[in-house]
């Protein structure tokens, strides 16, 4: 049985324009739009990815960020204020589609991968700069080196702790893929690219991705993937995803140190 940690976001198609906190909406007034202020001004249009950014200045401190697809544009929420503001700049022309984030474990304060419609770029925070890790504005499923390597819809993304491989799932290729970020090489290391076959059907609608960070699991060996059909429990080893965890339909989730699991229902079944 999935045990839910008691820190659940959450976000619900049937009013997708909040960002929820607790299970409690929290961020946002409800109304689709483009708004920064105070939690209960600020407008979202379709936030999806999240992840928690630490500003390491003390316990509470931190920052939610979200993906806000719908204004092409990255949210940053303050933890200590609940205030709502944009990075790396309002409106930004930086980003195309961001669906996902993830926090850089080797800089972790400012560093953010962002998975953007086809390509996967790093925005540096400090130098408020976005640059390319691979990925370009063409759509496919090659593997190759950085903007050689093609991808259809990044819709997920986990680095690995030593800050040296990046998973993303291409929800659009039914693929999980991989990124050497020394020589940000992708390689395909699931899914065959067959829409309603086994593994690859629940790929064509994975969204983000985290470790399983059980004591009874070797670590950075089994990554959870949020998808539209279930929870799915895949063993980078060998390759295998066991039959679906739960019946809740899922778009996203993340893992602290914490806790077992913590997940964002879409809604339930």
């Amino acid at each position: 049985m999935l045990r839910a940690a008691c820190c659940v976001l959450t976000i619900l198609t049937v009013n997708c324009d909040l960002v929820w906190w607790f299970g409690v909406a929290v961020y946002g007034n409800g109304k689709a739009g483009y708004a920064n202020g105070a939690s209960d001004v600020a407008c979202f249009r379709f936030p999806v990815g999240l992840c928690i950014q630490s500003t390491g200045s003390g316990s509470g401190s931190g920052r939610l960020i979200c993906a806000d697809e719908g204004n092409n544009v990255i949210r940053q929420i303050n933890l200590l204020d609940d205030s709502v503001s944009t990075g790396p700049s309002p409106r930004s022309s930086a980003f195309r589609r961001p669906h996902s984030v993830c926090v850089d474990p080797l800089n972790p304060a400012n560093g953010l991968y962002v998975g953007d419609d086809s390509a996967v770029l790093y925005y540096d925070g400090q130098k408020k700069m976005v640059s390319l890790i691979a990925g370009s504005t063409m759509y496919g499923a090659e593997n190759g080196i950085g903007s050689a390597a093609m991808f259809c819809s990044v819709a997920g993304l986990i680095c690995s702790e030593d800050g040296q491989t990046l998973y993303v799932s291409d929800c659009g290729a039914c693929r999980l893929r991989s990124i050497d970020l020394k020589t940000r090489t992708v390689k395909t290391i699931a899914g065959q690219g067959v829409d309603g076959i086994g593994l690859d059907a629940s790929l064509h609608y994975a969204f983000q991705l985290c470790f399983d960070r059980s004591v009874s699991v070797k670590p950075e060996s089994v990554i959870w993937i949020a998808t539209f059909i279930g929870l799915r429990r895949f063993d980078i080893t060998t390759g295998t995803v066991p039959p679906l965890q739960c019946v809740t339909v899922i778009c996203d989730l993340c893992i602290t140190s914490t806790v077992d699991v913590v997940f964002l229902p879409l809604q339930v079944l």
